[in-house]
């Protein structure tokens, strides 16, 4: 008999049965994860994976976690032996108020999602956190995570603009930076982060781990839409921690419904939308319960038919000032205050929407990308929750990037959708009137008549002295499209002080360009040196100390 057991024992210990870790609820933690890395399972239980890389790599793994009211020290145990992870508590963490480990009791049920995002959801409920340190998974508390900074050197070269002289333009990155990633932890928002220039075309950057991440993602993005063709890159945004399974859940909220519920739990609602529209669904307990929302009691009633589970969500979470948000690969349920203040990052490529010469003239030098953009920017903030964004007192900012090509928005997730739509709906106008383009035959252009303008030259002083009204005539004739000046009814002369030439509208804005390299004209009328005689003035051909004249 003693014989059989220990034969027995040894049996369970080869196969990693822990007989210390409480078994969770629930009989699906008795399987292996099947997403498990091969390593995770041909590894021995008592070998603990330590260091950065084989923690991350272990973090991305798919896990299956039940449990109801174990311990938080037991919950870690568990962990740590079915993942095999070094995971020590720092010393703070178990001094947290209403956080010590061995008296916290948990309640955590979530399946098929990674390790990562399971530990952010589970150390979420009780204001705690985690980071790789010394070679463990250290978990620690919100606020020592926050105040926990590291330095990193960001090879920044190739996601730089460049200013008018072509020098790189690090001011720009470096304030899109701190406005939208968490303004009020840089210095100058009297934060302890801080970012400057540094050698070899970097960023020096000192900052939480988190927010290193968010910087990491950031720079990375902007990286692959320089890769990519930007006028040509359409879609939606790029969020940041954004994993196919939120993808996929927002997916599922697109199908269509039929619901009726008489009088069940909100509970009993969300398991049954849980099993039968296979949303992973994850109630914010913390937040809930401060709410005052107990989803085992609060019954809810409601009938739908042929609508999208969104809509029905969104009306069913209503009744009790509830709402949702997607992330952490899960459909996370919790109060609209609580939603409110999760803001999330991301970048929103916008080059597709925008119309090259619209808004400016041929002869403008503004850049019409860089108008339109400075345009929708204020179509977002002053029509979408105005109040919501930083300029207003509110939490949310927006940076244009990549020459007016992309936009960087730190907002919660309501927010985020509606400027989502709106760019969608942008996107689908601009496409359509492309179209319509396509099928219109083109305007002909109405020909060019030939236009009489005077230009005023400059005078020859001691210390000055300036080309004649002839040589000018001259240079102009052999530098701009020589030989339209074969043409009948086309001249130009060189008088006193004047240089009086008769041309296509076209090829006076050549000649206005030339004198105005060449110095050689007299700027009037407030700079644009325009006038006419016997006739309206017409704005002109371009600030050239010009008079032209034209027929009444």
């Amino acid at each position: 008999m003693t014989r059989t057991f220990v034969t027995l024992a040894a049996v369970f210990i080869a196969i990693g049965i822990n007989f210390g870790v409480p078994n969770p609820t629930g009989a699906e933690e008795q399987k292996t994860s099947t997403s498990e890395g091969a390593s995770a399972k041909t590894a021995s239980p008592f070998i603990l994976r330590t260091g950065e890389k084989a923690i991350q790599d272990e973090l991305r793994n798919k896990t299956i976690l039940a449990f109801d009211q174990v311990p938080l020290t037991d919950v870690v145990n568990y962990i740590r032996e079915k993942h095999h992870l070094e995971i020590q508590f720092e010393a703070t963490a178990k001094k947290s108020e209403g956080s010590d480990p061995n008296t916290t009791l948990i309640s955590f049920n979530v399946k098929d999602i990674t390790l990562r995002s399971a530990l952010h959801l589970m150390l979420a409920q009780l204001n705690l956190s985690f980071v790789i340190k010394d070679e463990v998974l250290l978990i620690i508390t919100k606020e020592q995570a926050d105040a926990t900074l590291e330095t990193v050197a960001y090879d920044v070269r190739d996601v730089l603009m460049h200013d008018d002289k072509c020098q790189p333009d690090y001011d720009s990155l470096i304030n899109m930076l701190c406005t939208t990633i968490a303004p009020q932890t840089w210095t100058k928002q009297g934060g302890p982060g801080t970012l400057q220039r540094g050698p070899l075309g970097t960023l020096v950057v000192t900052q939480s781990s988190e927010l290193h991440e968010q910087i990491a993602w950031l720079l990375a993005s902007i990286r692959k839409f320089n890769d990519s063709d930007p006028v040509g890159k359409s879609g939606s945004s790029i969020v940041f921690g954004a994993m196919p399974a939120d993808e996929a859940i927002r997916n599922i909220l697109l199908s269509k419904v039929n619901l009726n519920f008489d009088a069940i739990s909100l509970a009993a609602v969300l398991d049954d939308l849980r099993q039968t529209q296979h949303v992973k669904f994850y109630i914010d307990s913390a937040a809930l319960k401060d709410a005052g929302v107990d989803p085992a009691t609060f019954l809810i009633s409601f009938t739908a038919k042929d609508i999208t589970l969104r809509s029905a969500l969104d009306r069913i979470l209503h009744t009790c000032n509830l709402t949702w948000v997607v992330g952490n690969e899960v459909l996370l349920i919790t109060t609209r205050e609580k939603a409110d203040s999760m803001l999330m990052l991301a970048l929103y490529p916008i080059a597709d929407v925008l119309s090259r010469g619209e808004t400016a003239g041929d002869d403008s030098e503004e850049d019409p990308t860089t108008s339109q953009t400075v345009m929708l920017v204020g179509n977002i903030t002053n029509n979408i929750a105005p109040l919501s964004w930083s300029d207003q007192g509110g939490p949310g900012t927006l940076e244009e990037y990549g020459n007016g090509a992309l936009l960087v928005v730190s907002q919660n997730q309501e927010i985020h959708d509606r400027i989502a739509n709106l760019l969608s709906q942008l996107r689908e106008l601009h496409h359509k009137q492309q179209e319509e383009a396509t099928k219109q035959p083109a305007r002909p252009k109405e020909p060019e008549t030939l236009a009489i303008k005077v230009y005023l030259l400059r005078t020859s002083t001691p210390n000055a002295p300036a080309m004649t009204p002839q040589e000018v005539a001259e240079v102009v004739k052999t530098l701009v499209e020589p030989k339209s000046w074969n043409q009948q009814d086309v001249y130009i002369r060189g008088v006193t002080g004047k240089l009086v030439v008769r041309q296509l509208p076209s090829i006076h804005r050549e000649i206005g360009k030339l004198l105005s390299q060449l110095d050689a004209v007299v700027p009037n009328m407030g700079g644009s040196g325009e006038k006419t005689l016997g006739a309206k003035n017409t704005g002109g051909f371009g600030g050239t100390g010009a008079a032209e004249l034209r027929p009444k």
